[in-house]
C-alpha cells in the first residue's frame, strides 16, 4: 500500500492552522462510524507517521489526504499516487459531488456560498426545516449528528442506492464513501466558518492593503510572515525591495493585497510616500529596546527614529493622508527586563510628546497609535492571545 499523500489544495491548506483538539474530532469522523467502530478500510490510523504523532495538528496534511482519498475512486486514487499527484480529489470536487448527492441544487460560483448551501441542504434533510443558526459551532454540531445518525440522514437523500452506495470491503472499494465524506465536509465547513468568526469577533478587517515601513531590522518581514502564516520559520534580513503577492492570512482568514516588503535603510525613506500610496493601513516598525536602551553601536537610535517620524508626519500624515490609519509598533521588548517591558510603551510615548515637535501630534492626538510587542514569541501556536492582540492592533477596524 502506498502512503497517504496530500494533494496540494488551497481550500484545505487552512487546516494547518487548526488546533489539534479540533482536528481530533475530524479524525474520529474519518476513521470510525457513529458507534465508534473503526473502519477497516481507512488508512490514516495505519500510517506510521500518524501513529507516531502525539498531536493531530502535526499531521494535518495526512488528515486532509484521508478526506481527499475517501472522495475519490480507489482505482483513480492509486494512479494519482503513482504519479505523485496526491491521494485523491480536491475539496472543490468533493463539495460539488456532495451537493449533488444530497440533492441540493446550488448555482453558487464561489466556495463560501457553496458551503452555505451544503450546510443548508444537510440541515434541512436532517431536521425537515431550514437552519436559522449559521455559526461554525452549529455547523460542526450538525456534522456530528449526521455522522452518528447516518442511516437516518441517508434515507432522506434523494439518490439511488444502486448508483450511489459503493461496494465496500477490506480491499475492494470503489467510489466515494459518502458516509465519511459528507459529515467530514460539514466539519471542515464549520472549521472554516469559525476562522472567519474569529476575525469578526476581534473586529479585524476582512480585506486590507498594507504599507509597511520602518527602521532596519525592526520586524517588518517578521510581521508579514506572522500575518501570512501565523508563524515565522526563517527570520532573515530584507535587502532592497521584495514584492509579495496577495494572500489569505491562514490564521485569520482575511485577504491581504499584494505589496512590497522594503528594507529599512535610509535610502528608502524618500520613497515612503509611494510605498504607502493608496494603502488602507500604514504600519511603521522600530526597535523599542534600542529606542529606550541603545547600545554603543547605536547611541542615536531614538533620534534616528524621530527623524523618520518627522518625515512620516510631513509627507504622509499632513499631505492628504491624515485620515489614514497610521500605527507605530515598537518591537524587541523580549530583550528587556520584565520591569522595563511593562513601562516601555509609556516611556516611549512620554519621550515623543515631550519633544514639542510637530510629529508628536501623531501620538498626542491618538495615543492608541503606539504599540509595543514581542514578535519573536507572537506565533499563534505559542501565544495565541499575544498573536490576536498584535493583529487586532494592526488590523482592527
Amino acid at each position: 500500500m502506498l502512503d497517504l499523500e496530500y494533494r496540494k489544495d488551497p481550500d484545505l491548506d487552512f487546516l494547518e492552522f487548526v488546533p489539534g483538539y479540533e482536528l481530533a474530532d475530524l479524525v474520529k469522523i474519518l476513521t470510525t462510524n457513529g458507534a465508534n467502530d473503526k473502519y477497516s478500510f481507512q488508512e490514516l490510523d495505519d500510517d506510521l507517521r500518524f501513529k507516531s504523532s502525539k498531536d493531530p495538528h502535526s499531521c494535518w496534511n495526512l488528515i486532509a489526504a484521508e478526506l481527499q482519498t475517501f472522495g475519490g475512486d480507489t482505482r483513480a486514487n492509486f494512479l494519482r499516487r503513482m504519479f505523485k499527484d496526491g491521494s485523491g480529489i480536491t475539496y472543490a470536487e468533493l463539495l460539488d459531488d456532495a451537493l449533488d448527492v444530497i440533492g441540493f441544487k446550488s448555482d453558487a460560483k464561489n466556495l463560501k456560498k457553496k458551503e452555505e448551501d451544503f450546510f443548508k441542504g444537510c440541515y434541512t434533510r436532517m431536521n425537515n426545516s431550514p437552519p436559522v443558526d449559521f455559526s461554525g459551532k452549529a455547523i460542526k454540531t450538525l456534522a456530528n449528528e449526521v455522522w452518528k445518525n447516518w442511516k437516518q440522514f441517508w434515507k432522506k437523500c434523494p439518490v439511488s442506492i444502486k448508483n450511489k452506495i459503493p461496494l465496500i470491503g477490506d480491499n475492494i472499494i470503489s467510489g466515494p464513501k459518502y458516509q465519511i465524506t459528507i459529515p467530514s465536509i460539514l466539519y471542515v465547513v464549520g472549521l472554516r466558518k469559525e476562522k472567519k468568526e474569529l476575525a469578526d469577533k476581534y473586529n479585524i478587517l476582512s480585506n486590507v492593503s498594507l504599507g509597511i515601513i520602518g527602521m532596519q531590522q525592526s520586524g517588518k518581514s517578521t510581521y508579514l510572515e506572522l500575518l501570512r502564516n501565523g508563524e515565522v520559520k526563517e527570520q532573515g534580513r530584507t535587502f532592497g525591495e521584495v514584492p509579495y503577492e496577495a494572500f489569505q492570512a491562514k490564521v485569520l482568514g482575511i485577504n491581504v493585497e499584494g505589496g512590497v516588503d522594503i528594507a529599512g535603510g535610509d535610502a528608502n525613506v524618500n520613497h515612503y510616500s509611494e510605498y504607502v500610496m493608496n494603502k488602507e493601513r500604514i504600519l511603521f516598525f522600530f526597535n523599542a529596546k534600542s529606542y529606550l536602551m541603545p547600545d554603543e553601536s547605536n547611541l542615536d537610535y531614538a533620534e534616528k527614529c524621530q527623524a523618520r517620524f518627522h518625515y512620516v508626519y510631513e509627507k504622509i500624515y499632513k499631505d492628504g493622508m491624515a485620515q489614514k490609519s497610521i500605527k507605530f509598533i515598537g518591537t524587541h521588548i523580549d530583550e528587556m527586563d520584565e520591569s522595563d517591558r511593562i513601562c516601555a510603551k509609556d516611556k516611549i510615548y512620554d519621550s515623543l510628546v515631550s519633544t514639542n515637535a510637530e510629529f508628536a501630534k501623531m501620538f498626542s492626538e491618538n495615543p492608541d497609535a503606539l504599540f509595543v510587542t514581542d514578535l519573536k514569541h507572537a506565533q499563534w501556536s505559542d501565544n495565541f492571545e499575544g498573536y490576536i492582540h498584535l493583529m487586532k492592533f494592526t488590523l482592527g477596524v
